[in-house]
């Protein structure tokens, strides 16, 4: 193998390291999303709910009217978290194409090179055998 193909090789396997990286961080990006959004729908589930036992008389709407508050809160905090936690997977996602796209052109002119040299082997086996078949006849 020549010194170029054994770089181009050496470079390939960095990129597939660097996209499989990549996959790993946008995996966990997604999950964290996942938990960001459950954490989101709890929020909103639990200001329903207080709404709900709160017309429903159970509570005194002066008790609902102080908590009411910190429950916005909480479900701003999650909307908050969640968009960051969106836009973190956002750019992970990229980041794996990127890194993706990257090995394949590594890999396209590996291949490449590595089919010219085999061509080239074999047009010179070629000659090799047509000049020994001249000097036979």
């Amino acid at each position: 193998m020549t010194h170029r193909l054994r770089c181009l090789a050496t470079l390939a396997k960095i990129r597939e390291r660097e996209r499989l990286d990549a996959q790993t961080q946008l995996i966990a990006a997604q999950q964290l999303q996942d938990g960001k959004s459950a954490s989101l729908t709890y929020a909103t589930d639990v200001l329903a709910e207080e709404r709900r036992i709160a017309t429903a008389g159970n509570v005194t709407m002066e008790t609902f009217r102080v908590w009411f508050p910190s429950g916005l809160e909480k479900i701003a905090y999650a909307t908050e978290e969640y968009h960051n936690a969106s836009a973190a997977t956002e750019t992970a996602r990229l980041f794996a194409l990127e890194t993706a796209v990257r090995h394949k052109a590594t890999e396209t002119v590996f291949r490449r090179l590595e089919k010219e040299r085999n061509d080239s082997h074999t047009r010179r086996e070629q000659a090799v055998l047509d000049e020994l078949s001249l000097r036979t006849r």
